[in-house]
């Protein structure tokens, strides 16, 4: 595969799509998956113009119209993978899905303050002056962030048929945000966990109030589980979010 691929074959009817972001990580995959004529994407990437444009590119390198597409499925609701969810809604007339908390904060995400400077103060992490503070979410998102109404939600254990006997099982694994979910395709074996790994960085980012109180919430519940514990022990191959990781093998 050259550095210039849009796009990489996975398995039969699975494509991973390299797009494009203004930050690093500089590419997040996204995916699609054929189950008769159908195809469903996982995850959206950013609302940037290099992004779309490359998504079109790979469509036409796969060989599928937009409207082929029947359904946008998204492990969570931040910008690098749901950013481009209402564009893409209008550009496939494919139905949206995403975890209910997931879509909370999609509604919200404008509003979002800054950093909270008293829990980072409290865990010991250095201050820095308001000028080299993260800023509101406001000033960040612009229009990277268009995220649709989805019209279906998601829940832990829940089978998303796609046809031709696919389908995504659900996956519920809060940490990175309190909504996250893996999607199992079966019978193919192939996790797709979004942000739940991440190659460098802890995939358990805090610094959201809201989240950090809907983790605690849910620390104790049955339904949370992590990826070594999927349904049956049946992934057999774990893809990500960034190029470092995509592919590697389930441990």
């Amino acid at each position: 595969m050259s550095d210039a691929a849009k796009t990489r074959e996975l398995a039969d009817g699975v494509v991973q799509v390299f797009l494009p972001l203004p930050m690093r990580p500089t590419i997040v995959n996204v995916y699609l998956v054929r189950g008769g004529d159908a195809w469903t994407l996982v995850d959206t990437g950013m609302h940037t113009g290099d992004s779309v444009a490359a998504f079109r590119g790979a469509l036409a390198e796969v060989g599928i119209a937009p409207t082929d597409i029947r359904r946008i499925v998204c492990t969570h609701h931040h910008m690098d993978h749901y950013g481009t969810s209402g564009p893409l809604r209008e550009l496939t007339h494919a139905e949206v899905h995403l975890h209910p908390l997931e879509a909370e904060r999609a509604a919200t995400a404008h509003d979002v303050l800054g950093e909270d400077t008293a829990f980072l103060r409290r865990n010991g992490i250095p201050e820095v002056p308001p000028d080299k503070q993260m800023p509101p979410m406001s000033h960040v998102v612009g229009n990277l962030y268009c995220p649709a109404i989805p019209d279906g939600l998601l829940a832990d254990g829940d089978e998303v048929a796609l046809g031709d006997g696919r389908r995504l099982d659900v996956v519920w694994t809060p940490g990175h945000t309190p909504g996250h979910c893996c999607l199992l395709l079966e019978p193919d074996g192939i996790l797709f966990v979004g942000d739940h790994l991440l190659p460098k960085i802890t995939p358990h980012v805090g610094s959201d109030p809201a989240a950090r109180r809907t983790r605690s919430a849910t620390s104790s519940r049955r339904t949370r589980r992590s990826s070594g514990s999927m349904p049956g022990s049946s992934a057999r191959r774990m893809v990500a979010c960034t190029r470092t990781t995509a592919g590697a093998p389930a441990s």
